[in-house]
């Protein structure tokens, strides 16, 4: 089966020219079903330009809670989107522990330089941050490779970059051992009940039928995954006395030199054989100091959860002291 009807990159809803102003892409390589894109934040003179992407954050996140027509009718009503979204996601002070940030930058980086949309926001079933939703971080459809293909995401925020492509790995893996049939059943059952209203309406009927008649498996399977990590190295990049063209240059060097795809070649061999019979398609983040990227990406967010992420980390420091 195959969908005749309006372009599934016409449903996407982030522009790319929008995602360069805060992003720049450094690497990019492939190896048969992997695919490799890394990323850096945009330098500026001042440096990395986080700032304006804390604004851009802040002022899109609801559109990653909520479709156009939703936002719309909150308005008409007279509440603000912005908070209802922060609502919903139920953020954590335990901002080390919150997935909301890495699902989030996942859907922007593949709406916008895949133009894939995401076909239901999965994140409204989720009360707070204690109330996970299991399965995959996201669910795509749309052109990828030149066919129509299932998106299943996965967002990991780690330390380091070993640990977070092992961990996404693991998750996705799921999709595809003995048990895969119940995990896809079980994250294409959930998507009807919140189909993301951002799709045409042919669009949505097409989904539909594909979830709804277990038809699912005709269709290819690709995995975006993102990877956001700190890289101490690139601590060192920000200097005055550098032009940007300098400066991404070093960052192009750091980030070819921690060998993505080996690393994640390595990680498939290693019992995960079976993820040949999908695309990987690892986004890569590294940013320069992860906890400091984390807070103020999370406080740009939610603007009132600052102070409490602070209180939290005093209290934890106070509590180490004690028992030292």
């Amino acid at each position: 089966m195959t969908f005749n009807g309006p372009d599934w990159s016409d449903s996407s809803i982030i522009e790319s020219d929008e995602l360069d102003r805060y992003f720049y892409e450094s690497t990019a390589e492939d190896d048969e079903n992997i695919i490799i894109h890394s990323y850096s934040i945009r330098v500026l003179e001042s440096g990395f330009n986080y700032s304006e992407l804390e604004e851009y954050l802040g002022d899109m996140f609801s559109d990653y809670v909520f479709p156009s027509k939703e936002k719309q009718r909150l308005q008409k009503k007279g509440k603000s989107p912005t908070v209802r979204a922060q609502r919903k996601a139920g953020f954590s002070t335990d901002y080390q522990r919150d997935g909301n940030l890495g699902e989030f930058l996942l859907f922007l980086l593949v709406d916008g330089y895949f133009d894939i949309p995401m076909i239901s926001h999965k994140i409204i079933y989720k009360q707070n941050y204690k109330h996970e939703v299991y399965g995959s971080d996201n669910l795509f459809f749309g052109e990828f490779k030149e066919q129509e293909h299932i998106g299943v995401g996965e967002a990991k925020v780690y330390t380091n970059v070993i640990d977070g492509v092992r961990e996404a790995i693991d998750s996705i893996s799921d999709f595809h051992n003995e048990n895969s049939r119940r995990y896809m059943e079980q994250e294409l059952s959930l998507a009807p009940k919140n189909i993301s209203q951002n799709l045409e309406p042919e669009q949505i009927d097409y989904l539909a039928e594909i979830m709804t008649e277990s038809s699912y498996s005709d269709y290819p399977i690709f995995h975006p995954v993102l990877v956001c990590y700190g890289q101490e190295d690139l601590q060192d990049v920000e200097d005055i006395t550098k032009s940007i063209e300098e400066v991404e240059e070093e960052i192009d060097e750091v980030l070819k030199s921690e060998n993505y795809l080996s690393r994640i070649n390595n990680q498939v061999e290693e019992g995960h054989h079976r993820l040949n019979r999908a695309h990987l398609l690892f986004l890569i983040l590294p940013v320069a100091e992860l906890d400091d990227f984390r807070k103020r990406m999370l406080t740009s967010i939610v603007p009132g959860i600052g102070p409490s992420i602070e209180a939290e980390k005093d209290s934890d420091e106070a509590q180490k002291e004690a028992e030292s």
